[in-house]
Order: C-alpha cells, then structure tokens, then sequence
C-alpha cells in the first residue's frame, strides 16, 4: 500500500443530512488537522457529485478523534495513525459493494478492539510497568537472551538498546517494517493466535535471530541501521514460521502452556 492511497477520495460521500438535518463537518475537521496530513486529495470531487467527499486521511482524523474523546485516559498519542491505517485500509478496499461503505464503522470497532489490549504501550505513566511499553521490550530481551544468549550478549556489547528498534517495533505491531500485505499476513498470526500480543515478542524474536550473523559481525552503526530498516529480503512467512519455531523451545512457553492444560483439566472435572 502506497500513502497516495490515503490521499484518494473515498469513494463512499457521507451524507449532506441525517434525519432530516444539514451536516457540518468542518468544525470537526479543524480540530483534528494536527494529527495527520495536510495535503491535498489527490483527486478532486467530480462536478455535481452528491454528499460530501472527503479524502480517506480524513476518515482516519475522524476515528482517532473520536477515540481520543471517548478514551480521555489515553487520548491519541503519536503512532496510533499506524495502527488503524492497515485495519482501515483492508476494509476500505474491500471488493464488496456491501461492505466497502462501512469500512469507516468497521476500522473504528476494530481499532478499539485492539487499543484496549494494547492501550498500555500508549500511556507514558505506564512506560516503566509491567504491561508497559518499557516492561514488553524487557519481555523482548529476556526471551532473546533465553533463545539465542550469544546474539542477545553481542548486543548488548555494542550498546544497541530496544529503545532504538524495538520501542517502533512492538509499540506499532510492526506496521511500519513491512509493506501492506505483509503487514496484514502477519496480523492475522497476531489476532488469531491464542496468545495473542505475546505471540508479537516471539516474532520480534525471530527478526533478531534471523540475522544473528549479521547483526554479529557489525558494529553498532550497522546494527542500528539494520535494525530500524529491516532487510526486504526477508519473507515475512519466513519470520513467523521462525517465529513459532522459536516459541516451541521457550522453556518459559512451555511453562505457561502446561499450566494452561492443567487449569483446563481441573475445569472438566
């Protein structure tokens, strides 16, 4: 997916009235401007067309505003654009006429969805908890240092820090490192995976450990730069087989897994 996609029109118009009543949405869009783009669609509303046309960027503004308004708590923070575009995105071009118009009440509900189960990452207060974003790259570096204890030593040596990958990594679900497609192959593994997020530190994981040559025999400027523009060439199927290969060894999984087949079995009894 190219951004010119979020700079098109949506094909949808809203309605000039509801119930019977004319509809402004300026004030609304004046307000949120801050949090996107402020460039211009790419296309122009045809002569005449009927509703009020407006850019898919601008539907984004829309739901972000509305999140932050219901959510007060967490507001909207830097980063949650990247969120929502891909669940947006995937709705929006939808091949169904039914379901295309609904793609703004779609993404919104799954955008909510998801925020309330990683909510915590946003929430600078939280940054030095557990559910955290600081406590999950702590995560990250423990099941590194369990799975690969010779790559997570040889980072740690060069001085490269999970604030300076692993803070975009996990605090985005990865939007930003993959193009479109692979971006939504791999959140079908996250949202359907039965641990869900944690499923995302193995994945991490697994980037890191899949150019553990590399990343071992550069310095810490090429690590850096490796890091935070992650090979192409590597297939994200790659990474999530890798992924669940690295998890099948964690002793740590292991644990929770017997301990989850135990408290099922106590619950048939």
């Amino acid at each position: 997916c190219n951004f010119s996609f979020f700079q098109l029109l949506n094909p949808a118009p809203r309605p000039k009235t509801e119930h019977g009543k004319a509809v402004s949405f300026e004030p609304l869009k004046q307000r949120v401007e801050h949090m996107g783009s402020k460039e211009e669609p790419l296309v122009k509303p045809a002569a005449g067309q009927e509703g009020v046309q407006e850019a898919h960027w601008e539907v984004l503004e829309r739901i972000l505003f509305i999140y932050a308004k219901l959510n007060p708590g967490v507001a909207y923070v830097q980063g949650m654009n990247e969120i929502l575009a891909p669940m947006y995105y995937l709705f929006a071009t939808d091949s169904s006429e039914d379901f295309a118009p609904h793609a703004e009440a779609d993404a919104f509900h799954c955008f909510c969805t998801v925020m309330s189960e990683i909510r915590d990452n946003f929430v600078k207060s939280l940054d030095n908890t557990e559910s955290g974003i600081n406590g999950v790259m702590d995560d990250l570096l423990l099941t590194l240092h369990r799975l690969d204890p010779e790559l997570s030593a040889a980072l740690d040596g060069k001085n490269v820090k999970p604030q300076f990958f692993a803070f975009r990594w996990l605090t985005l679900l990865l939007s930003q490192e993959f193009e479109m497609p692979d971006i939504l192959r791999l959140w079908d593994s996250l949202f359907s995976d039965p641990e869900r997020f944690k499923f995302l530190i193995y994945v991490a994981t697994a980037m890191l450990v899949t150019i553990r040559d590399r990343l071992l025999a550069g310095d810490f400027a090429d690590n850096l730069k490796l890091l935070q523009a992650y090979p192409p060439d590597i297939s994200i199927d790659t990474l999530i087989a890798r992924a669940i290969e690295l998890r099948h060894y964690d002793p740590v999984y292991q644990a929770r897994l017997e301990k989850q087949q135990q408290q099922h079995q106590h619950q048939q009894r």
